[in-house]
């Protein structure tokens, strides 16, 4: 991770290394915009508005999460966010589950993640009480001839 103050935190073993979550991201991307355009694309499906604001929600609250935790280092307010997520996105599954059930089945993998996830940023939030306020050593400014 490229991030001081994220190496600065106390973290749980189960944080994966960096290269997972690229890789992730990218497959759970490209499952949830797969499920998406099923339900786009079901043109006059009852409940089919109601999918798309949940999704819509659920998606610009993910966008906001990276910033909050890595660079307002808001641990708890990220925690909630994460929580917040995770409810609507299972909100989104079951209703995409009535318009396309495949659309709903790509949505199990990005469920998971969240799962984990926020698991990890509860004990992140729980071993770093004093996240908010850590501040890392600065990296040197020395030049070295």
């Amino acid at each position: 991770y490229d991030n001081r103050w994220f190496n600065a935190l106390d973290l749980p073993a189960a944080v994966p290394p960096g290269w997972v979550f690229g890789l992730g991201w990218t497959i759970f991307y490209t499952l949830m915009g797969i499920a998406l355009a099923m339900v786009i694309h079901a043109r006059g499906a009852q409940g089919r508005a109601l999918a798309l604001a949940l999704f819509g929600l659920q998606f610009f609250l993910n966008l906001a999460w990276t910033p909050m935790f890595f660079m307002a280092h808001q641990v708890s307010g990220a925690l909630i966010l994460m929580l917040s997520i995770l409810l609507l996105a299972t909100a989104t599954t079951f209703a995409f589950a009535p318009i396309r059930k495949a659309a709903a089945w790509l949505m199990v993998p990005y469920l998971v993640w969240l799962s984990f996830a926020s698991v990890l940023t509860f004990q992140i939030d729980r071993m770093n009480p004093q996240a908010e306020t850590l501040v890392p050593d600065a990296s040197s400014t020395q030049i070295l001839l």
